[in-house]
């Protein structure tokens, strides 16, 4: 964002002149004539999924603090990882035993190696 050039929108926040494009964006507002841009240059995908065209070309501000909410939902899995999440099985842990005898037959097996000689 370029901090010098701003539009105050009115006490809420300040939306800020784009120098490159934005990531990790909820939300975006754009106008018609952008967007039929926008999607005439979206395919063949060779870009980022967000950003298959360079939105500094367009007049594009950036509203800081942010003004669109997620809303009430679970933050912390995206929707694919939630549908992933059912289908994961419960399957057990390495017994801490075993954990123990991977890494002794690792450890002596790289000492094994490295003291070796080489014949051929």
């Amino acid at each position: 964002m370029n901090p010098s050039k701003y539009v105050d929108l009115e006490g809420i926040a300040r939306a800020y002149k784009l120098n490159k494009a934005p990531w990790l964006a909820v939300g975006y507002y754009i106008s018609r004539d952008t967007a039929s841009e926008y999607l005439a240059q979206a395919y063949p995908v060779i870009h980022v999924s967000d950003w298959c065209v360079d939105i500094t070309k367009f007049d594009a501000y950036a509203c800081s603090p942010q003004v669109v909410e997620h809303g009430d939902h679970d933050l912390s899995l995206s929707s694919v990882e939630k549908v992933r999440k059912k289908f994961k099985t419960k399957r057990p842990g390495i017994p801490l035993k075993d954990l123990f005898y991977r890494r002794v037959r690792k450890f002596r097996h790289s000492i094994v190696k490295h003291t070796s000689l080489k014949i051929s």
